[in-house]
């Protein structure tokens, strides 16, 4: 069941910079045919719910195109578009030098796409949470 994802996982380990020189379709169609089955049936009951249908439209398509997003992480600053640069440098994508760690061994950190880290994870107890709604309670007029 899982035997193609396991061995694109460890295809991609051996050779990282093939995801670079596949097509845009090629990298992209498995997350696409995922998402289409999956918003169709969320459309069809959901659909005169927007702010639900505004989640699922952003979450699919940040979905579909984290192929695309793991593939610039690949690519050279010099072949990347200047909007793409400016978002990794910004830490909105993940950039190169922060995605190499992802190949380096034991392969179980560094997956995350997009450059963002929860408070949560650097912070683990929830001491800030108590300061934010202390704050939001008493800036209440």
């Amino acid at each position: 069941m899982f035997g193609s994802q396991i061995d694109a996982f460890q295809g991609h380990h051996k050779w990282p910079w093939t995801i670079t020189k596949r097509q845009f379709a090629n990298n992209l169609h498995a997350l696409a045919r995922v998402i289409t089955y999956t918003v169709v049936p969320i459309d069809l009951i959901g659909h005169d719910q927007p702010v639900v249908m505004g989640f699922v439209g952003m979450a699919s398509g940040c979905i579909m195109f984290s192929q695309l997003f793991h593939s610039w992480a690949h690519g050279t600053k010099s072949k990347l578009p200047p909007v793409v640069v400016v978002l990794q440098d910004a830490g909105v994508l993940v950039s190169r030098s922060q995605h190499a760690a992802h190949h380096r061994p034991p392969y179980n950190n560094n997956y995350c796409i997009l450059g963002l880290r929860p408070r949560s994870w650097s912070e683990p107890n929830s001491d800030w949470t108590e300061e934010a709604e202390t704050f939001s309670t008493t800036s209440l007029p």
